[in-house]
């Protein structure tokens, strides 16, 4: 007997199909899993140091979406990663560095 090949078939629930925006991705692991905290960040919110009482800015994060993955599954999430990252700049040009805001290969004649 032979054996059938497997075709994977995504389907995005309907509720999901626009996609959920963030800005920001935290990430840690216990042994037996990943964890992916995508966040937006809020409007600063004045407040106070909780030792001494200073005032202070704080910047809230509201996590949006929270991803557990094997530790296995974390390779190939970086080879996708990888590989989507290469096309879109072959496509679409370098991406600035986005912590901060700075292009490492901006185009064209370099600053005089």
């Amino acid at each position: 007997m032979t054996q059938q090949q497997v075709v994977p078939q995504f389907r995005t629930p309907e509720g999901q199909a626009a996609g959920t925006y963030a800005n920001g991705v935290g990430v840690w692991s216990t042994p037996s899993d990943f964890t992916l905290d995508f966040f937006v960040s809020l409007p600063p919110e004045a407040g106070q140091h909780p030792d001494t009482g200073e005032d202070i800015v704080l910047a809230p994060q509201q996590v949006v979406a929270r991803i557990k993955i094997p530790p296995p599954l974390v390779f190939q999430l970086m080879r996708n990663l990888s590989g989507a990252l290469e096309t879109h700049e072959q496509e679409h040009g370098p991406i600035p560095d986005f912590q901060s805001g700075v292009d490492p290969d901006p185009p064209g004649p370099p600053p005089e």
